[in-house]
Parts: structure tokens; C-alpha cells; sequence
């Protein structure tokens, strides 16, 4: 199995969420895995839930951002937060198969429980697919 992980931390949430509200989204830095890393992965974190300073909720998923045309990949997910206790809070986890910048479903988590003492949340997302998996297209 080929894996690939990120701890994404998000400074100061409410500061990059306040001017942006609800209609947006934000990305984490592409991840991979050294062994294949034309597979490139994002988390997203949809702002769905920001009312005036006080979250409800937001939307998270994994997008896949290194796939050329119709290449596609099985890979197996699992979201997690980290807690103010060093825990990790299980988000979800599934299966999809991918092509170029699709995504998965989305997660809905309340904001109160992945936000932390100093204003900042933490997702982490663990992604592994077989060869076997992988299709690419001839070109």
C-alpha cells in the first residue's frame, strides 16, 4: 500500500474566516507520498458554519490535485481532528475513486469540538491506495 498523511494545523481560524464567510473554502498545502508522488492530495475546509464570530459547523474533504486527464485512483481516507487534550477525534472515513481535482464526500463537524485553546483547529487525514488501484491513461 501506498500512503500518504497530513497533520494540518489552521492558525487563528476565526481571523481567516471572518472576512471570508460562509461561501468559501480553504486548502491545505498539496501531501504525498515519496513513493508516488504524481498522486497529490488537499484537505478542504468549507466555512459553511461561520455566523458573526461564532461557529455552527464546517464541511471537510480530501481532493485529489495531482491526477492527469482521465487517470484515476482508488484510495482509502480517514479524517481526524486534534483536540485540546492531544486526542484524536475520529471525522470519518470512506473509500472513493478520484480523477483530477474531484472530491470526496464532505464531513460535517461541529466547530466547538475542533477548536482549540488558542483559536486554531488541527485535521489530519491519512490516504492509502495499491498500484493496483492506480489506472493512467496512455498518452
Amino acid at each position: 500500500m501506498i500512503k500518504s498523511s497530513k497533520v494540518w494545523n489552521v492558525k487563528n481560524i476565526n481571523t481567516i474566516a471572518k472576512p471570508l464567510g460562509n461561501d468559501y473554502y480553504i486548502c491545505s498545502a498539496p501531501f504525498l507520498s515519496d513513493a508516488y508522488p504524481t498522486v497529490l492530495w488537499e484537505i478542504c475546509i468549507y466555512l459553511n458554519g461561520y455566523q458573526g464570530g461564532i461557529y455552527g459547523s464546517v464541511n471537510v474533504s480530501l481532493r485529489q490535485v495531482g491526477l492527469k486527464g482521465d487517470d484515476c485512483v482508488k484510495a482509502n481516507y480517514h479524517f481526524y481532528a486534534i483536540q485540546n487534550s492531544g486526542s484524536r477525534m475520529n471525522i470519518g472515513r470512506s473509500t472513493h475513486d478520484f480523477k483530477y481535482w474531484t472530491e470526496s464526500s464532505t464531513y460535517n463537524v461541529n466547530m466547538q469540538s475542533l477548536l482549540q485553546i488558542d483559536g486554531s483547529i488541527t485535521i489530519g487525514c491519512e490516504v492509502e491506495f495499491s498500484l493496483k488501484d492506480l489506472n493512467l491513461e496512455i498518452y
